[in-house]
């Protein structure tokens, strides 16, 4: 089947996904996210506005592992995100940071690609009753959108070392709720070819820390057990 890109939108208007549209078209999946992206390039180059639209590209066979807080839905998963087009099967960094808000926790998470370049943020609301329980949970939401997006490889980076190091099982806390829920989001890790957790130094998360300082523009936050 030839394929250009007017086809491809029209088959993505109809409701098919990346897999369904490979499939029909005998193309892989890879090739027609790179059409997609090179068609946003172009509307980028003249057509600054319309390029403006934040673009989620979804893969038909996803299906995260059982994880701390499976989100009822792709809108709640991307509640309070600005995405660029997110390549799939690719490395993807997150760097994550949460600051008190009162009575909840606000979390930022800034998406970078394998070459560090930012190609997007979510900003939201947790009730949680630590920083560390409410960093798991954030993590834990990371994982979710590294998996939607099938991430081959996925770095997940706070500048918590001690909670880094509960995460990874290198020590434990006498706080049983944050070592079942660190053993649970290791679990997560581990279903994963390559997921991992690591440290980053607060200079180098500024930015991340600055999103999660700020005033979260969404609804109430619900308690994410």
């Amino acid at each position: 089947m030839l394929l250009n890109i007017d086809r491809v939108l029209q088959l993505l208007a109809e409701g098919k996904d990346l897999n369904k549209i490979s499939e029909i078209s005998k193309l892989p999946a890879e090739q027609i996210s790179t059409m997609i992206l090179d068609a946003r390039d172009m509307l980028n180059k003249y057509d600054k506005a319309k390029v403006r639209k934040k673009v989620i590209l979804k893969k038909g066979s996803h299906s995260p592992a059982d994880n701390l807080s499976s989100s009822d839905s792709v809108n709640e998963l991307f509640e309070g995100a600005e995405l660029n087009a997110i390549p799939v099967n690719a490395l993807l960094n997150f760097n994550i940071a949460v600051s008190s808000g009162g009575d909840f926790f606000k979390a930022g998470i800034v998406i970078s690609d394998e070459e560090e370049k930012q190609i997007g943020k979510l900003h939201f609301k947790l009730i949680k009753n630590s920083e560390k329980t409410a960093a798991i949970e954030a993590i834990s939401k990371s994982i979710e959108v590294a998996s939607y997006f099938s991430a081959r490889a996925a770095k997940f980076r706070i500048s918590d070392s001690t909670l880094v190091k509960i995460i990874n099982l290198e020590i434990r806390t006498e706080n049983k709720t944050i070592q079942k829920n660190a053993e649970m989001l290791n679990q997560k890790l581990s279903a994963q070819d390559d997921f991992r957790v690591e440290y980053i130094s607060s200079s180098s998360n500024e930015k991340t820390e600055f999103l999660a300082r700020q005033r979260v523009k969404s609804k109430r936050p619900k308690d994410r057990k």
